[in-house]
């Protein structure tokens, strides 16, 4: 696998918790396959990732998670990839909500982002996330 230079940025700059940098690569990799898989490859291959960085990386994710997933184009991979890169939830047990469309759900291509009120839910499973067919 060839290093590439944005993707080698990106595991700096989020490294670094370089909001900025972060975003702005992210938004040049775009969907460059090698480029994310060169970076999952990295991430993954024991890269000690601060908590300030899986802190500021969160809030990327809240801002570009669905550009990100449209990029790597594999959830697995992406959830490995989340798990390295934000805050572990040390709260108590609750229960999470998710308003997803029906063919998404149907197909198993559930979304990553969840919320603990139902009302959320709801909203977004009626609203653009709908499935009208």
């Amino acid at each position: 696998m060839v290093k590439s230079t944005n993707s080698h940025d990106l595991l700096k700059a989020i490294l670094s918790s370089d909001h900025e940098a972060t975003r702005e690569l992210i938004f040049e990799i775009g969907d460059r396959q090698g480029e994310w898989d060169y970076f999952i490859t990295r991430l993954l291959d024991g890269v000690l990732v601060t908590d300030e960085a899986k802190k500021r990386f969160h809030s990327v994710w809240i801002e570009l998670g669905r550009r990100i997933r449209d990029q790597v184009g594999d959830d697995k991979t992406l959830a490995l990839t989340l798990g390295a890169l934000l805050p572990k939830y040390r709260g108590e047990t609750i229960r999470l909500y998710r308003g997803e469309n029906s063919e998404r759900y149907e197909s198993g291509r559930i979304g990553f982002c969840w919320t603990p009120h139902i009302d959320k839910a709801q909203m977004f499973g009626s609203g653009l996330n709908a499935y009208h067919g």
